[in-house]
């Protein structure tokens, strides 16, 4: 798979047709795009690396020696790009700031709770005369479970993330979920399935039609013509000759 991706980042010719994102019926921009390959990580990386994931190493070393992280769909005209796997040495940083975004979540959670208590003894303070019918209505102390994160993303690593987005993908360690890549969107807390193994991640990102995986991921790649300040959203991926 790394040399059906090398090919596919560095073939000819690669363009995203646009739409603008105030007209989508309007006219269309043609925003040249590319990869950029980052040459391979070092000794120092690698042992991170393998420190790291543990047994999982096996699986993303090999890519890593060849590059040490890539950003796509890269637009040549501006700092715009879809998705970024990130070198090593910045994994560590990253998956900092993803855990700082699920302690702050908890914290959250734990408020949301404690709330919900309080108006759940408030509730049975003011309504000791109603019929036991009412009682679903009350708190439930199970509720909490609602609001809990899963245990695995706790030991996630980072090792990428959306450009521009703040939404990382990151790597399962334990659990039944080790080895798996999901999508995590910080806003509302969701980690989605992106693939079972770093392969299928990068299988996905070469054999995907980019526009529909760059909108279902948040539609945050945004392109410019370099004279206006419109921002122009890819409708159809296009390689080779013009």
């Amino acid at each position: 798979m790394i040399e059906t991706f090398a090919r596919f980042a560095q073939a000819p010719g690669q363009r995203f047709v646009c739409y603008a994102d105030d007209d989508a019926d309007g006219d269309e921009y043609v925003a040249h795009i590319e990869h950029k390959l980052n040459p391979g990580a070092g000794a120092g990386a690698l042992q991170t690396l393998r420190n790291t994931l543990g047994g999982l190493a096996e699986q993303f070393q090999p890519f890593f020696e060849r590059f040490d992280g890539a950003t796509l769909f890269a637009d040549k005209r501006s700092d715009a790009a879809g998705i970024s796997i990130a070198p090593v040495e910045l994994w560590g940083s990253l998956t900092e700031r993803y855990l700082e975004e699920l302690e702050a979540y908890d914290l959250f959670s734990a408020d949301a709770l404690e709330d919900e208590e309080e108006d759940g003894e408030d509730d049975e303070d003011d309504e000791d005369d109603e019929d036991d019918d009412d009682d679903d209505d009350e708190f439930d102390p199970d509720d909490d479970a609602d609001l809990s994160l899963p245990a695995w993303m706790y030991s996630a690593v980072v090792i990428g993330e959306v450009t521009d987005s703040g939404n990382p993908f990151v790597v399962a360690t334990e659990g039944d979920e080790r080895g798996n890549v999901y999508y995590f969107d910080h806003e509302v807390m969701e980690p989605e399935l992106f693939a079972t193994s770093f392969e299928e991640f990068l299988a996905r990102i070469v054999y995907c039609d980019p526009p529909r995986m760059l909108m279902h991921l948040g539609g945050y790649a945004r392109y410019s013509d370099g004279r206006t300040s419109t921002q122009w959203l890819p409708r159809r991926y296009v390689a080779g000759p013009a």
